[in-house]
Parts: C-alpha cells; structure tokens; sequence
C-alpha cells in the first residue's frame, strides 16, 4: 500500500511537470486534473475485472473454492450502488487533490493528506460509536500542528513570481488538498460501515468504485493531443492507472481486515517517500520547517495509535478473525510485551458500551484471551482485578453471561488465584446465574468451574458451610444433558467424600437418585459415544459416595426392585452391593426382611430364563452373598439372616430333581462363600440332606446322583476358601470323604461322579483319611495310564487332585504316584498318553521337593537310546517347562550348569539321530541358552561355535540351538561370514526340507542382529549377488533364502530391505518363480512364534506394506495371480488401521483376490473384507454390486470349507447396509444360499441359516422403520 501510494503521487505529478503540445499547437504543461480522474478510476475499474476473472477461474473448479480464495472470499450477493456514494466522494476528492497537486509541492501534498486522520477519527466518533481516549486527542493535536507548520514552511519559503508555485498558488492548493481529505475521511468511514458490515471482497468494491465514477469538467481532445504528443505522458498516466489499482485494492483490503484509521496511517506512511524522491528530482527545496511538521505528524500518529491497543479495540467490532489475533494478543501478555491492565483498559469503551451486544464482544475477547494464557502468567493483583470485573459483569444482560462464564472458568485454573476469590466467584454465580437457565455449553462450564474450585479450594470453601453445598445442588437439578451428567456423576463422589454434607444430604442424594435408574439410548452418530452402562456405574458412585448417602439407597432399592424392566432391576442390585459394602449391620438389619423378599423373587425365578434374565440370575446371587457378608461382622444377626433364607429354600433343597434344587443351592452357595461362619452353616444345615437323598437304600438315579455329588463338590470346594474344614463336624466330615472314596471304588472310570469327587478332593484334600489317600492314589494312576479313553474334563480333574495331594503329602505322592508313572514302561504305549502322562508330570519339574527326580527321569529318558520318538517327548516336555514356566534361575542352575545338559547334547549329538530328535533337541538347547546370561553365552559360543561343521546334519541342529535364541550383544563378528557361507551352501543344496527350513531361520536370525558395518554389509551384498545368480538358474531354493534373509532386514528397518523386497517382486513376473516369489510374500508377511529377532522396529510392518504398494501399484491393472497373492499375504500382516487409510486402493485388490483360484489368498481377502464389512466401511458399500455376487459364488466353494463360512458371515454383515441398496440383490442372494444350507460340514449350515434368514428379512416392515 505504501509502495503503490508513493508512486501513484510521484507519477501524477510527473504528468503535471511534462510538456507537451496541445490541440491549438502550444506546448504547455499537462494540466488535466480531471483526465488524471478518469485515469484512476480505470485502474480501480481493473480490479473488477481482475475480481471476475479470479471468480470465475475459481469457479471452474466445482471444489468450493471460489468461497475460501482471499480474493475473492465474502458476500458477492450486494447492490453495486451501495458502493456509489464512495465512488462520488473518490472522484470528487481525487479531483479536486489533483487540482491542488497542480499549485503545490508532491510533498506538501503528501503531508497535507495526513490531516484525513483527523477528520476519520472525528466521523467515528460521530458514526460508528467510537470513543477516543486521552492519548488519541493528544496525537490528533500533534497532527494538527504538523499540518500547521507544513502550511507555514509552504508560505515562507516561495514568492518568487517567476517560480510555478506561487505563494498564492501553494495556499489554494494547499486549501483545496484539506477540502478534499474531508470528503475522503467521508468516504472512508462509510467504506468502513457497509463494506466491513457486508463483507465484500476488496477486489470487486474497488472495481465498482471505478465503475460508479465518471469524468466530467474537462477538456478530453487537448488531453488526448498532449499525450499522443509526448510518450512520457502514456508512461506516466499508465503508472497512475497501474498503482491506484493497486494502492485502492490494498486500501480497501485494510479497512476490510484492520479499520479506516489503520488504513490512514499506512497512507500517511507514504509521505516520507514522496518527499525523499522530491528532493532528489529537485522538484522542492528543502526547508526545516517541513522537516518538523512531518516529525509532529509522525509523532501524532504513534500517540493516537499504539499498535497493540488500538488494533484490538478496533477488530472488535470490525474484524472477522478476531479469533487468530487472539492467540497474538495471548502470547504478548505471556511474553510481557503487553499488560493485563493496560489490555482490560484498552477494552474498557467495548466492555462499558450502552449496545450488549458489544459489551458481548468485548467480553469475549478478553475471556477468550484468558482462556489462552498460561496459568502462571498474571500475578495476584491481576486475577484479582480481573475476578471483580467478572463478578460485576455476573449482572450483565444474558447475552454477555456466556462470554462470563468462560472468563470465570478461566480464572479458576489460574495458579495465583487470590484467597477468598472462590467464595466471591461462586456466590455470585449462585445468586445472580441461574445454572439451569444456561444453554448447554454455559451449564459445562458452569461444572467446570464449581468442580475446579472444590478441588483448589477444600478448606476455603468447607468454611462458607452449607449454603455451598446447596448452591452445588441447586445449580445440578434438573440437568438433562448426558455430558454434563457424565462430568458431574465423574466428578461429585469426589466432592460428596471432601465436603460435609451437613443437613443437605438427603437432599444431596434425592438430586441423583432422579436420573435412578439411567434410561438412556445413545446417538448412533456420536464420534465420541456415552453409554447408559457407562453412566449407570458413575451415577452408582454418586449415590453410594459415602455410607450416610448409602443408607437413603436402601429404600429406593426395595422400590426399584419391583420393576418391570430388567436393565433397571439389574442396576439396583448392583447398587445394592455398593451400598451393602459401605453400611453397618445395623443400618441393614430392619430391612433385611425386605431386602430377602425382593431378592427371593430374583433367586426364584418362576419358569425358564433368558439370556438377560440369566444375566439378572447371577447379579442377584451376588447381591445375596453381599447380603449375608454385611452381615457376617454380627455373628447372631447373620445366623437369623440364614436361618431365614434356609428356611425359604428348604424345600428346594430336599428334593433334587425339583426344578428349584439348583437355584436353592445357588442360594446357598452364595451364601457359604460370604464368610466362614456362612460355610459352616450352610455345610452343616445342607450336606446332611444331600447325603440323605444320595444315601437312599435301592437303586438310585444316574442323573440324580451326578447332582447331588455335583452339589457336594461345589460346597467343599466353596470350603476350601475359607479354611475352615477343621471347624466343620467331624462326623459329618467323614461321612462326606467316605462317600467319595466310595464313588472312586465302584464308579467307573470316566463317570461324571468320579470326576466330580476328584474336584471336591482336590479342593479339600485333608478330609481323606490316611487310608484312604491310597485310594486316591491308585484311582489317580490307573486313569493317567489308561487316559486315551478318557475326556478331556476328566483328565483335568485327574490333575487337579494329583497336583493338590503333591503339594500336601509330598513324600506319599512321590513314593506311590510318581513311582508308578515313572517306572511304567512307555515303549508300548500310544503316543498320545506319553505326550499326556509325561505333561503331566512335566509340572512337578517346577515343585519344590520333586525337581531332581523329575530331571532325572526325563534326561534318562533323552539319553536313552531304545525309543527316539519317547526321548523326543520328554524333550518337548522340558523345553515347555523352561519356557512357560517361569523357571529363571532354577532352570539355569540346574540344566546348563548342575546337570550340564548343553555339553550332553554336543557329545551324544550324532547324524544317526532322526532329524526328528535333532530339531526337539535343538528346541530344548535354545530354551536353555535364553534364560543364561549374557557373559554365560559368550563362554558357551566361543567354547562351541568354533567346533561346529554345518556340513554335518547333527552339528546344524546344535547350532541352531545356540544361535536361535543368543542375545543380541554377543559378538559373532569372527564367525558371522563362514556361518553365512556354510548356512547359504545347505539351503541351496540340501533335499533335507527340515534342513532347509533351519537354515533359512539362522540366516533370518543373523541378518537381523548383525551390526550394521562395512565389513557385515560386504556379507550381505556378497550373499545378495550370489543369490541373484541362482535365481537366474532358475532355483527355487533362493527365492526362499531371499525372503528369509528379507525378513530379517526388514524387522529392523535396514537399508538393504528395500532392495530385496524390490528383486523378489520383480520375480512375481517370472514363468518358473512367480509361485515361489508369491509364496515368498508369505514368508515375509507372517509372524512365526519359534523365530527370535533380536532387533525389531517400530512400524516395520507398516514400512513394508508401504514398500510393496509402491513397488506394485504402478501395474495394478496387469497384476496376474501371483501378485494378488503376494498383496493379499501382505495386506493380512499390515495393521487394520492402515488397510482402513488406504482402502481406495487396497479395496480394488481385495475384489480381484476374491475372485482367484487360489485358496490362501481368497481366504487372506475375505479375512479382511470381513473385518470392513462389520465396520460398515462406505468403500464396501460403494462396491456391493461386485462384492455380492464374487460372494455368492464362493459360499459353494468345494475346496475350503473356511472360505465358505466366511463368506456366508461376509454376506450376513451385509445385511446391515441401507435397505434400498440390497433390494436388488435379495432374490438372487436367497435362491444361492439354499445349497449351502445343504452342504456336508455342520459349521457350514449354521452359517448359512444365519445369512439366508437376515437376507429373508430385508425390506421388511419393521427393518424399513429402523432404516428410517
């Protein structure tokens, strides 16, 4: 503005000094005010067509953008003659300044211009409710006498009548110059009012300027003569027609953004150029007094307008991004550049303005601003200041109140809030806001600040007493917003446990038990989803805050309890629990009489249940447990409680083929697990009279025997909780231990009666008698012998006892059991029950007391050379045990360095052991080299890696022990190469597959971990040119080694994946290696849980899925089967979350690997479709016309019966698309899914039953209703 300001004054003037001829044939000077009019007005009317241009350009590109382009961006939907009236007073000011340019100097010119400031600041005042401060007179006064000693300077030095600028003259231009800034100061206030108010784009207002204004006065031919005359004028009036399009553009754009005065001072700027330039054309002479009324001008201006506070108080009424200024004003006060009381004083006319609306405004910014800035920036003094200029505003109209509370809000996280300042803050929103009179964001803030200040100020506050807590509660009743209830229900246990409650309290309570129970259904469309469970468990926190809350539950409870909703019985008993865990006895005990009434009728349901109704079932038994707990802490008043509730369930328990046995047991149990004397009650009253139905004379049902041992079971294993067998009747005891030794004696082995009285032994194994544990005994070994019949529930309960009678009788279960199941000769045996047997006593490896013995027997075992195929279990055995059982220094201490299990294997290891052995054995070496320390490796690898032949079958496998699990700090610099050499050499020739694949896994395992050097990077590209060199052999065995060695690269993100990634696609193509190289993506793409990587990258496989895209996607259209198979492999390893990202190119692939031949990558697809067809994904349902049918097809796909259930579940999930999309498709969907209901596998059918019957329903009544 300041640049095209200066030299639109610079070149009229030049056109004012150039001679030229005219019409008539005399030369003279161009005196043409008015053609030089015109001339601006063209340059303004430029900018219209500059302005349609943008417009239309913009427009073109159907993207909106016409209405976010800074030029081009507001209201275009305005009368152009609103723009009329600044037009006139342009043409008429600009006129009459170029006459007075005419008789005075370029620089008194410029200077007298600055007097518009002037007459700007006094039509603000007069038109758009301005008010100027003391600071602003002065600066006006300073102009003022600027302007003066401009004028005087202009009159002293000229009265040469031979000179151009005559005294005379200079006065009469200098006047005219003053007349015409009080015509622009008019235009400018009125630019302000409408073109700020409308928001019309700075390019089409200047344009319609131009447009408005027309050129009168004037003698055209003699103009148009001068300058066809002299080539000067044409550069001239061109560089006045160029730089006051410009220059009004900028103008305009400043008033629109900033305001009219901010617009002036830039102009005023310019002055300082025009004269400069003057002087050095030697179009003036210079005089000092020019020099002093440009310093007074200039100083005026900097006291009228201080750049930080005049810019504020301006936008507020006229800048439409007050909010991106904010953040600059924040940060100056944070940075101390600017002060808070200076800022609230520069408010100070918005904040007291007679319009609320303004005052709404002004308090917005500054509430705003304190919003923003760092707790610690204002100091004591200033929060006080600014918490009583809120507090008076807490009576302003209700248009300013929201602006109030976010200001309060604010202040509250302030760290120097003064003492006293909570109680003033919050009376005054108590008694002069009412809460619930607020919109919903107000009320949040609102909570927001009451939770603030209870949480800062506790002891302030418990001082003003109760009539806190009730402004607490008044401002909540009522509240009806789920997010609000959320916050508050989050927040107000908190505050009911910190504050006392005085005699609010029942008040306090009935405020939440309002919303009891929640009965809310949440916005589908919610991004951020409350739940009604999530609300129910908050509020219950609420209303069971404290036990004095607690006791005013009850009541409610019993009243809830009748309900009919099962969500609302069910949220009451859970309350009824939290408050049961708070109360004392004696504030329960008079209802308990009311409570096992409500509760009887949970507990005894009437007739069959359904799933929520079981959900009930169980939440009702636990609240009976909670019951009898409460009342377990008196030991008469639980004796009554039990005495009531058996007396209720007696009948059920007498007769065990009732249909109300098993809940009258659950009863029971419930209330056996609530405390000991609950166990031994319900013991001694219950067991009799289970023995007495199970001890009957005669024949007794199978069914009703199971139930009754079931029932015995589960009340001694409820026993064993408590400890309590010793406080049980002896007598009663026994007869219970002597009927379950009489069930191991005569029932069959795999009867559901043995199982169960194996678990009640297990659970309480101190009933036994001594005599009687040999029956346990025997029972436990001729089961764990004879175990391929047996179920697996069965064998469970086996080692349960077994496990429960080691740990009591160590020495009877090590001379009667183990020495039976070791001493058994295995050789016979199916492979099957050794697996089993010696599982099983693989865990007393782990056993205090048994560990030595269990060694031995299996390194016995290992080392035994009669059976390989026993010698490898027992090594499976001893490798899961170190692995997953928590051995740590046990495991080292006993097998690397008591029983030196490593050094056994390198002298027994030989090729004449089955690759079979040599693999287990292997297993169990890197087992135990894993739990060694690091320095422990180091010793074991430089003592045996050099010996070690890789040639040799036996010496791999030892290696593979060694090197699969090594720490990643152990060096292997001096064997790194060789070990790629020899492993390299074996992958590529051996016909051994199990050799092959060890191989392939120590290559992936060394590449992983070697250090990134020169000397190791040699290694890898010497192996990577080999490999190259195979692959043109066409072997296949390279392709595998590629991507091992790929794997291990790309899991710790080197530089080098890439490359490889990039040659094994480029394979996919080939005619012999395209299978392998797909297959190869597998390799690369799946976790294999027996792999140690030492280094893993974050996102490596996000890193590889990128790789592959890029490498691929360039050919999608050519892509044969082979690259849908490597994609698909790829995609199944990439994280769901990218696939989602980048599903418009993902989405394509996974359509066409459906429609492939082969199995693995149409089951790979499907597995991911499935996943975006639960979520709903608007690519699925953008594709349904291809999705559909490629599924239909593949519901009868002979050759995998996964890929037709998944299929059938792809299609089931589709249903819950819009209705009218699927139409089309229902027929055709049910006549295809009547032959899978067919199909041979159960699986199968279930699911196409499921999807046939969602597809029957499309279109129906009730689902359009829920699409609606």
């Amino acid at each position: 503005m300041v640049a095209t300001g200066s030299i639109n004054t610079l070149s009229t003037k030049w056109a004012d000094n150039i001679e030229s001829e005219g019409s008539d044939g005399q030369v003279r000077r161009f005196v043409h005010p008015f053609v030089q009019a015109c001339a601006m007005f063209l340059g303004e009317f430029l900018c219209l067509l500059a302005f349609k241009g943008v417009y239309y350009h913009l427009r073109r590109k159907n993207n909106g953008a016409e209405d976010r382009h800074d030029l081009v961006q507001g209201n275009r939907e305005f009368s152009p003659f609103i723009l009329f009236v600044p037009a006139m007073c342009d043409m008429l000011a600009t006129s009459i300044m170029y006459v007075g340019l005419n008789l005075t100097y370029p620089s008194s010119f410029q200077l007298l211009r600055g007097s518009v400031i002037i007459f700007v600041a006094i039509l603000s005042v007069a038109f758009l409710n301005r008010t100027l401060v003391k600071r602003e007179w002065f600066g006006i006064a300073f102009i003022m006498l600027g302007l003066v000693v401009v004028g005087m300077s202009d009159v002293i030095s000229n009265d040469n009548a031979g000179s151009q600028y005559t005294r005379n003259n200079v006065i009469t231009g200098d006047l005219l110059i003053i007349l015409a800034q009080i015509i622009t100061a008019v235009q400018m206030v009125y630019e302000e009012y409408y073109v700020t108010a409308l928001n019309i784009p700075a390019l089409q207002a200047v344009g319609w300027e131009g447009n408005n204004a027309h050129g009168v006065l004037e003698d055209l031919p003699d103009a148009l003569a001068q300058m066809a005359n002299n080539y000067q004028l044409i550069i001239a009036i061109s560089g006045m027609i160029v730089s006051i399009a410009f220059f009004n553009f900028a103008g305009i754009s400043v008033t629109k953004e900033i305001s009219a005065t901010t617009r002036m001072v830039l102009d005023s700027v310019r002055t300082l150029v025009v004269w400069v330039v003057s002087l050095l054309l030697v179009w003036q002479k210079f005089h000092y007094l020019q020099l002093i009324g440009f310093a007074g001008l200039l100083f005026g201006l900097e006291m009228k307008f201080p750049w930080s506070h005049t810019t504020i108080v301006d936008m507020i009424n006229n800048d439409h991004k007050v909010e991106e200024k904010c953040h600059k004003v924040t940060s100056d006060i944070a940075a101390g550049k600017l002060n808070m009381a200076e800022f609230v004083e520069e408010l100070g006319p918005a904040l007291t303005h007679t319009d609320a609306a303004v005052r709404a405004k002004g308090t917005s910014l500054l509430s705003n601003v304190l919003k923003d800035l760092p707790p610690e920036s204002l100091n004591e003094e200033q929060v006080e200041l600014l918490c009583a200029f809120y507090i008076d505003r807490s009576l302003d109209h209700n248009t300013v109140t929201p602006m109030v509370l976010v200001g309060i809000e604010a202040l509250t996280h302030m760290a120097n809030l003064p003492d006293g300042a909570a109680v003033r803050l919050l009376r005054a929103l108590f008694e002069r806001v009412p809460c619930q009179s607020q919109k919903k964001p107000e009320r949040t803030l609102y909570f927001h600040t009451i939770v603030a200040l209870a949480g800062r100020k506790t002891d302030e506050l418990k001082q003003w007493g109760a009539d806190f807590v009730y402004g607490v509660i008044d401002a909540m009743e009522g509240e009806r917003d789920p997010r609000n209830l959320l916050y508050l229900f989050e927040n107000m246990p908190t505050f009911i446990r910190s504050y006392p409650m005085h005699h609010l309290a029942e008040e306090m309570f009935e405020t939440f038990a309002c919303y009891f129970p929640i009965d809310f259904h949440p916005n589908p469309n919610d991004p951020v989803a409350i739940t009604r469970q999530g609300l129910a468990e908050q509020l219950a926190d609420c209303l069971c805050a404290t036990p004095e809350l607690a006791e005013f539950a009850i009541p409610l409870l019993l009243e809830k309890l009748d309900s009919s909703l099962i969500v609302a019985r069910l949220d009451s008993l859970a309350l009824l629990r939290r408050s049961l865990e708070l109360l004392d006895v004696a504030k329960v005990q008079e209802h308990h009489a009311e409570l096992w009434s409500a509760l009887k009728r949970e507990v005894l349901p009437v007739g069959s249940t359904s799933g929520a109704e079981k959900e009930l079932l169980d939440a009702a038994f636990l609240t009976v447990q909670a019951l009898v707990k409460n009342a377990s802490t008196s030991e008469s008043t639980e004796k009554t409680l039990l005495d009531q509730i058996l007396l209720s369930v007696m009948g059920g328990l007498s007769e065990a083929n009732s249909k109300q046995f098993e809940a009258c047991l659950r009863v029971e149990l419930s209330c056996a697990s609530a405390s000991e004397y609950g166990t031994v009650y319900v013991i001694g009253k219950v067991v009799p009279m289970l023995l007495a139905q199970l001890n009957v004379d005669g024949h007794i049902d199978t069914r009703l025997a199971n139930t009754l041992v079931d029932a015995l079971q589960r009340l001694f294993t409820g026993c064993a909780q408590w400890y309590c067998l010793d406080k049980l009747d002896g007598a009663l005891v026994g007869q219970v231990q002597k009927k379950f030794i009489e069930i191991l004696l005569q029932e069959p082995d795999a009867s559901e009666q043995k199982r169960l009285a194996l678990l009640a032994l297990a659970a309480v194994p101190e009933m036994v008698t001594s005599e009687n544990r040999y029956v346990v005994y025997s029972t436990i070994v001729k089961i764990l012998l004879n175990a391929t019949d047996k179920s697996a529930s069965t064998i469970d309960a086996v080692q349960q006892c077994l496990y429960a009678f080691a740990i009591r009788y160590q020495q009877e279960v090590k001379e009667v059991v183990l020495e039976k199941l070791v001493g058994h000769d295995y050789g016979t045996s199916e492979p099957a029950l050794v697996q089993l047997v010696f599982k099983t006593l693989g865990k007393f490896v782990l056993y205090h007391g048994y560990t030595e013995k269990m060694v031995n027997f299996f390194l016995a075992k290992i080392f035994a050379p009669e059976d390989e195929k026993i010698a490898i279990v027992a090594m499976e055995t001893l490798t899961d045990v170190v692995e997953n059982g928590n051995w740590g220094e046990l495991g080292r201490g006993e097998l690397y360095v008591q029983y030196k299990l490593v050094d056994r294997f390198f002298d027994h290891a030989g090729d004449k052991l089955s690759s079979e052995y040599l693999y287990a054995m292997a297993q169990l070496i890197g087992a135990v080299v894993r739990l060694l320390s690091v320095d422990d490796q180091k010793d074991l690898i430089l003592k045996r890696l050099p010996t070690l032949q890789l040639q040799k079958r036996a010496d791999l496998y030892l290696a593979s022990g060694l090197l699969g699990y090594l720490d990643q700090t152990v060096p292997l610099v001096d064997h790194f190469e060789n070990l790629v050499t020899d492993l390299t050499k074996l992958g590529l020739e051996s016909d051994d597959e199990r050799v092959r694949e060890v191989c392939n896994r120590l290559l992936c395992s060394l590449f992983n971990r070697m250090p990134d050097d020169e000397h190791h990077r040699g290694v890898l590209k010497r192996l990577l040119k080999l490999l190259r060199e195979e692959l043109k052999k066409h072997n296949h065995q390279a392709v595998v080694i590629l991507s091992w060695v790929g794997k291990g690269l790309i899991a710790r993100g080197h530089a080098e994946a890439g490359e490889v990634i990039d040659d094994i696609a480029d394979l996919l193509d080939h005619p012999t290696l395209g299978h392998m190289a797909a297959l190869a993506f597998e390799i690369l793409s799946l976790e294999f849980p027996q792999l140690h990587l030492p280094l893993l990258r974050n996102l490596f496989k996000q890193k590889l899925f990128v790789w592959v895209m890029n490498k691929l996607e360039k050919r999608m259209e050519q892509y044969a089967g082979t690259h849908l198979k490597a994609l698909a492999f790829v995609f199944t390893a990439t994280p769901h979350t990218v696939l989602k990202m980048n599903l418009t190119k993902v989405g394509p692939l996974l359509l066409k690997c459906l429609a492939q031949d082969d199995d693995k990558t149409v089951l790979a697809a499907l597995t991911i479709v499935l996943r975006f067809t639960r979520e709903q994904a608007p690519f699925v349902q953008d594709h349904l016309q291809t999705l559909i049918p490629a599924l239909l097809k593949l519901t009868v796909r002979s050759s995998s019966m996964k890929i037709r259930i998944g299929a059938l579940e792809c299609l089931l999930y589709v249903c819950k698309y819009p209705t009218f999309l699927l139409l089309p498709f229902k027929q055709s969907a049910l006549v295809a899914l009547q032959k899978p209901l067919d199909d041979p596998k159960r699986l199968v059918r279930n699911a196409a039953v499921a999807a046939r019957l969602q597809w029957f329903v499309v279109g129906s009544t009730e689902e359009a209703k829920n699409d609606k």
